[in-house]
């Protein structure tokens, strides 16, 4: 007889608690690459965002509430073709690089 499984919407709820978790145990820890995040990409609207989500960021990490060692980047996407469309996107691919200019 196979095991009853639990609907999609449970399994999504559990592991987005665990996700929670893991991120909660992190929060002003060193973490090493690979470890939860490598990079996380923040996009603003303007310039104006850009520079509030910076200045975020920054009193998160000074207060520990965010893990360490991660690289934080917000990018200005203004109107018209968008970066990310859906305003969230995630992305896990190993040896991925940020290139700058």
């Amino acid at each position: 007889m196979a095991a009853a499984r639990d609907p999609p919407e449970v399994s999504l709820r559990e592991a987005t608690q665990r996700k929670l978790r893991r991120f909660s145990e992190l929060r002003g820890k060193l973490v090493a690459r690979g470890e939860f995040w490598d990079i996380v990409a923040i996009t603003a609207a303007d310039e104006k965002q850009e520079l509030a989500y910076n200045q975020q960021l920054s009193e998160k990490l000074k207060r520990k509430e965010l893990p360490l060692g991660v690289q934080y980047h917000v990018f200005v996407d203004p109107a018209g073709a968008k970066i990310v469309e859906t305003g969230f996107h995630h992305v896990s691919q190993d040896g991925l690089y940020l290139l700058t200019s």
